[in-house]
């Protein structure tokens, strides 16, 4: 359900300053806010704090605010000359969700309002600090979840959207870090503020029913956020019954009659009803309970501890005696299930997690055994890894190969089995690529893989590159889908890959010794004749363990000079005068040319920070041996 939000701006039209309009000022605007009792004498626009966004004509000459020419010299009136389309393109750029949104509803903030000042003046705020993210926190995010909510007045106060951070923590906003002298702590990942002219104020980490504002804002301006807040965390409303030690007495009793039973019990692991996180897990359980529909199987919650990670719960000590555990035993799972089965031996696993619960074996009665598995299906458990809050990672392989086994070849194969290549570096235009699901058989799901390739969809595991018109940057797409046959569920895990140039490797390395020098002798394959510089970093066992190491030993700075002087004990850092029989290593970076004159001579390792210039390498290779 996708609600829209509209704020209605007390004191000028955003619409009519930083973009086009369709709203027109009456001619009759009633004028009363710049004359008043007083009488005010306008002598042109903008001689007073704010008439160039009032949507006002105050020295009746025909203009209204940034119209008029006495407002050029408005921050206002700035941004709509200098940044008419920076909301626009902001939007188009990030895939902003309000790119729909009439600029009067929803501020995305840039740079030039919070430098230009207009950033302040509006006399209510409501900031949403935000980092740009990966889509599977989506549903958790202060954007979505104000989205979601429909507000029935008009808000007394801006909302601005601030995504201060990329994915990749490069500054969107470097101007917001200096605002009213860091006010705002760009060290959170997300978070909530609200400012006036005087005051700046965090309020959480997520929307939350209660929260004190304090004295900021005008009194119905803390009301209207206080009502945002209540609608968007409304009071939560517990259904899932809890189960006690009497219950647990009772099932015992139960049990050892052989009356049937079926209990699947979620154990909650310190946190408190009423906070985010509590009420998705019980808002999901509840779904998934709804979803199975009438059913024999119960679902109860019960508390693990009394308090937040404090004692045990009398519960839990039942539960334990229950399931033959040691009864101050709290375990790390979130599941238990409560049936006729006699445990023989008491294992922590006995207590399953989200990940575990296809190990569980045949549970309660085979009438009841599908629906057991059924709620795990719908509560959304899968046996599938889970990289990030429940984004499904199938265990696949790809295999590459060429019909000619040149020598550049079998050197990338050889350099990506010893991992010093990525996968993401050996897929070429006459690449053979084989995808591998290597999952084992589950029950209840039925995995298949296509590929994708410039929008074709390629049926099979093998896929042949230099069948297809492909070029240097292309995507590659091994796509497998996973369908769950109890819920008709279909989960997508899709491995990008993009077609490469072959980069630049070294081979045949050696290191040649003669007279006390050390030389780094090697050989660069360059099928693509891609320009390149060649690096060498040494290292030696300065320590004398036999280990080499980049924090405990002598590391060199990136040089283009391939010799080194191994009886130089002051160049080497090493006490002693002899450096025969330590290691040596001659690790050779391959660059681009720009890079290379950016890291050649850089100090690698300070004693605290290691500066790491692996990302920055087109491939890299070494050789070791022994100081003679």
């Amino acid at each position: 359900q996708v609600i829209f939000l509209a704020l209605m701006l007390t004191t000028f039209s955003l619409a009519g300053c930083l973009g086009d309009s369709d709203n027109e000022t009456s001619e009759d605007t009633d004028n009363s806010e710049n004359t008043g009792n007083n009488e005010t004498i306008i002598l042109f626009e903008g001689d007073q704090a704010g008439e160039c966004s009032d949507g006002a004509d105050n020295d009746r000459d025909g203009l209204f605010d940034c119209d008029d020419p006495n407002c050029a010299g408005s921050p206002t009136c700035k941004i709509s000359e200098e940044n008419n389309t920076n909301l626009d393109e902001n939007k188009t750029q990030t895939g902003d969700e309000y790119s729909d949104f009439d600029d009067e509803i929803m501020v995305n903030l840039t740079n030039d309002m919070i430098t230009s000042g207009y950033m302040d003046e509006a006399d209510c705020n409501l900031l949403l600090l935000l980092q740009n993210m990966d889509p599977i926190w989506n549903r958790y995010d202060l954007k979505n979840q104000l989205l979601q909510t429909n507000l029935t007045n008009a808000p007394n106060y801006k909302i601005w959207i601030a995504t201060y951070e990329d994915v990749d923590g490069s500054a969107l906003l470097p101007a917001l870090y200096d605002w009213r002298n860091g006010e705002i702590d760009t060290t959170l990942r997300w978070g909530l503020y609200v400012f006036d002219d005087d005051e700046v104020s965090y309020l959480g980490a997520e929307f939350r029913r209660g929260t004190d504002l304090g004295n900021i804002c005008l009194p119905s301006q803390r009301d209207g956020l206080t009502n945002l807040f209540e609608l968007i965390d409304p009071p939560f409303n517990w259904s899932l019954p809890i189960l006690t030690a009497e219950d647990i007495h009772r099932f015992n009793q139960s049990r050892n009659s052989n009356e049937p039973l079926c209990e699947i019990v979620m154990l909650n692991h310190g946190n408190i009803i009423g906070d985010g996180l509590l009420d998705r897990i019980h808002d999901d359980a509840v779904t998934a309970v709804n979803r199975i529909g009438e059913s024999d199987v119960n679902v109860w919650f019960m508390n693990s501890t009394n308090d937040y990670y404090d004692d045990l719960s009398y519960a839990m000590a039942a539960l334990n005696n229950f399931n033959g555990a040691p009864e101050d035993f709290i375990p790390n799972g979130h599941f238990f299930i409560i049936d006729n089965n006699v445990l023989s031996d008491w294992t922590e696993t006995n207590y399953f997690g989200y990940h575990q619960y296809h190990k569980i074996g045949n549970p309660c009665h085979s009438e009841d055994r599908d629906d057991v598995y059924r709620f795990f299906h719908e509560y959304g458990l899968h046996p599938f890894y889970n990289g990030n809050m429940g984004n499904i990672i199938v265990n696949a392989s790809i295999d590459t190969s060429y019909k000619n086994n040149t020598e550049y070849n079998i050197l990338e194969k050889s350099m990506f089995d010893e991992n010093k290549m990525d996968l993401s570096d050996m897929i070429h235009t006459d690449s053979t690529l084989m995808c591998l699901i290597n999952e084992e058989n589950h029950e209840f799901y039925n995995i298949s893989q296509t590929w994708l390739i410039n929008n074709q969809t390629v049926q099979g595991e093998i896929l042949d590159l230099k069948e297809y018109d492909v070029s240097i940057g292309d995507s590659v797409t091994c796509s497998m889908q996973i369908e769950d046959l109890l819920t008709s569920k279909v989960f997508i895990d899709n491995w990008n890959l993009t077609i490469s140039e072959r980069l630049p490797i070294a081979q045949n390395m050696e290191i040649i010794q003669e007279e006390g020098l050390a030389s780094c002798d090697f050989k660069i394959l360059n099928p693509d004749n891609l320009d390149y510089v060649p690096v060498v970093v040494w290292m030696v066992d300065s320590n004398d363990d036999g280990i080499l190491s980049i924090y405990d030993d002598w590391v060199s700075n990136p040089s283009t000079n391939y010799t080194l002087d191994v009886n130089n004990t002051e160049t080497i850092n090493s006490p002693d005068t002899h450096q025969s029989g330590k290691k040596i290593s001659c690790i050779l970076y391959i660059f681009s040319p720009d890079v290379a004159n950016s890291i050649v001579g850089l100090e690698l390792y300070d004693g605290e920070y290691y500066y790491d210039i692996s990302e920055l390498v087109l491939s890299v290779n070494s050789v070791e041996g022994i100081i003679e």
